[in-house]
């Protein structure tokens, strides 16, 4: 049984407020290249999860987490995933005030690299910055994540998810 995308968005949130205090570390399922030299890639590793955070010199540029899909699964199931995760990610906005969106719509995209490949779904926010929720999977794996920053924050985050290869 999946868990309810709420679950997973909680889980999410979960594993990045962990990473927070983590030493980088070079170990890991995949090799992620940050956006630029000033970035750090944290990974960390428990029983329950498996997350990466790339943190930027200044934190408050942008937030940049993803973790692996708590379920297994596929590239394939990507579509459904997505609107599961963005209609739980209204849900909670609109239960939330510390959550603002400008309105509830929201975008969609994708992002083509090799092995990974994703889609993302754009929230706006009344701050003016944008809140991507994304997938991306192969055929044997999929991670979720969540990039908080300016629209031309997520073109380098987009490069950065499309370059992800698994370490050898």
């Amino acid at each position: 049984m999946l868990p309810s995308p709420m679950t997973q968005l909680l889980l999410s949130a979960i594993a990045t407020l962990l990473l927070l205090g983590l030493p980088a570390r070079a170990d890991g399922p995949l090799v992620v290249t940050p956006q630029s030299p000033d970035w750090t890639v944290k990974y960390k590793k428990d029983a329950s999860a498996e997350s990466y955070m790339l943190v930027p010199a200044n934190p408050q540029a942008a937030d940049f987490a993803f973790s692996r899909w708590p379920v297994p699964g596929n590239g394939d199931q990507i579509p459904g995933y997505l609107h599961s995760v963005a209609r739980g990610f209204l849900q909670k906005a609109q239960l939330n005030p510390q959550i603002q969106l400008a309105s509830c719509d929201y975008d969609e995209g994708e992002f083509i690299g090799f092995p990974y490949s994703g889609k993302y779904a754009a929230f706006t926010l009344k701050s003016g910055l944008k809140d991507y929720l994304f997938l991306f999977g192969d055929n044997a794996e999929l991670w979720s994540g969540h990039f908080i920053g300016t629209p031309n924050g997520w073109l380098a985050a987009m490069e950065v998810l499309k370059a992800i290869k698994k370490s050898p």
